[in-house]
């Protein structure tokens, strides 16, 4: 899949919003983003069903938290974290709040376009670049950042899961899961 392709989910925005919905539900802690109320959680699932669609993963959803992994593909456990995609989106960066434990081999970063419907996986990085990447302390919580310019193509994890087969998908038996919604894609120029 290349990086210009902007996948198309409103086919399956209503599924998105279901499991937004039940994750709000589920996930509510002090530590949380769940006071940010039922759109930070449509990102988060729209971008992750936008990763499985990438990589040609099935397409359910968990409910629960995920203990810093959303999927496993080949021998990479992933983390999805998402953003809304704008028209500036190069300029952002692949956030990880200072001292957060991290649980997965490599963090995908995809954006989402709550108007369009539509998402785009921006690239990844793997945990060593994370706890290698600085500090931004100006932020309400400090984040180690990455720039999107710096993060690893998608197609990285291909040609790395050619290098290492293991076709196995791993979902931890705890976590709920809903549906699988059909893939739609188109490019955007």
């Amino acid at each position: 899949m290349s990086l210009n392709e902007i996948i198309d989910l409103s086919h399956v925005w209503g599924y998105i919003k279901h499991i937004a919905k039940e994750r709000l539900h589920n996930n509510i802690t002090a530590r949380h983003v769940y006071k940010y109320g039922p759109e930070i959680e449509v990102v988060g699932a729209a971008g992750e069903l936008a990763a499985r669609i990438s990589l040609d993963l099935p397409q359910k959803l968990h409910t629960q938290f995920d203990g810093g992994k959303d999927l496993v593909f080949g021998d990479q456990s992933i983390d999805v974290k998402s953003t809304r995609l704008t028209p500036h989106i190069q300029a952002r960066h692949l956030q990880w709040p200072l001292g957060n434990p991290i649980n997965c081999d490599v963090a995908i970063l995809v954006g989402v376009d709550m108007q369009s419907r539509s998402a785009k996986v921006l690239g990844f990085a793997t945990a060593q670049e994370i706890l290698q990447a600085p500090v931004n302390y100006s932020r309400y919580l400090p984040c180690q950042e990455i720039a999107i310019s710096q993060l690893h193509p998608i197609e990285e994890l291909y040609a790395h899961n050619r290098r290492n087969p293991n076709p196995t998908i791993q979902v931890p038996a705890n976590r709920k899961s809903h549906g699988t919604p059909q893939r739609r894609t188109h490019q955007r120029s």
